[in-house]
């Protein structure tokens, strides 16, 4: 079975995001990973592939560490995450076009971070959009919440408001997202 890499710009990214929650956050969250995972985080760089097998389980540590005992702390982590890794110039390129048009963007930015599965566009209206991930191999429940809480992070930036982004996984197939906002 096909397990797929990431890109490793989003090792780099939660590298700087707790590195910019101070130093005690940062060493307990270092302290928390395994050897593997440590020598991951010294070492990689934006364009490296990643296996998922070799994930470190950053997501997790981060998530217990910014939001202890908090059931949506994944989301949260990679919301606050997104918009910290696009701030600067790339808030310009956010916030100038319309929410429909950067969801429309979804497919490109999948492409570029994962080298498995594919996004396709089912729907995009005027304030909801239906996307579904296919030839995805096992999703696992904390990759899913991670993309909802960085769909939800860049749509505020686009000054979207009051955004909902929820998922039905029944059809490991295709796996559905649903993404409203106002």
């Amino acid at each position: 079975m096909e397990v797929g890499h990431f890109k490793g710009s989003s090792i780099v990214a939660m590298r700087e995001f707790i590195r910019s929650r101070g130093p005690e956050i940062e060493q307990r969250f270092y302290e928390r990973l395994s050897p593997q995972g440590q020598e991951l985080f010294k070492k990689a760089l934006p364009v490296t592939w990643i296996s998922f097998e070799d994930d470190p389980g950053d997501l997790d540590i981060a998530a217990d560490l910014l939001f202890p005992g908090d059931p949506e702390g994944i989301r949260k982590v990679s919301r606050e995450m997104i918009k910290f890794m696009m701030r600067g110039i790339y808030t310009i390129f956010v916030r100038m076009p319309s929410t429909a048009f950067i969801i429309k963007r979804l497919a490109g930015m999948w492409k570029a971070n994962y080298d498995v599965g594919a996004v396709e566009m089912n729907k995009i209206g005027d304030k909801e959009a239906h996307i579904v991930i296919r030839h995805f191999p096992e999703i696992m429940k904390f990759q899913l919440e991670s993309l909802c809480g960085s769909i939800v992070g860049i749509l505020e930036m686009t000054d979207a408001q009051h955004i909902q982004v929820t998922y039905d996984s029944q059809n490991k197939n295709a796996i559905r997202l649903y993404i409203k906002w106002e």
